[in-house]
C-alpha cells in the first residue's frame, strides 16, 4: 500500500467515524442546548424575519433553528 492510499483509506475511516459519532450526539444536543438555547433562537429567527431577504445557513450544525424560519425566508 503506498502512503497515499493510507493517508486516504484513513481519512475515510475518520469520516465514518465522525459520521458516526455526529448521528450519536445530534440528537442529545438538539435536546440538551434546544431548550437552553431556545429563547436565543427564537429571537434569532424573528430578528432575520424581521429583515426580510433570503437567509443563507452556514454552519447550522444539527439545523435545529431551519423549521423556525418561514419558507419565503430560506
Amino acid at each position: 500500500m503506498t502512503e497515499a492510499v493510507a493517508k486516504e483509506l484513513s481519512a475515510e475511516l475518520d469520516l465514518a467515524r465522525l459520521r458516526k459519532a455526529y448521528a450519536r450526539w445530534a440528537p442529545v444536543y438538539d435536546l440538551v442546548f434546544g431548550a437552553v438555547f431556545g429563547r436565543g433562537r427564537r429571537a434569532a429567527v424573528a430578528a432575520a424575519e424581521q429583515v426580510g431577504g433570503r437567509i443563507l445557513g452556514v454552519g447550522v450544525g444539527t439545523g435545529i433553528s431551519l423549521p423556525c424560519y418561514s419558507p419565503e425566508i430560506v
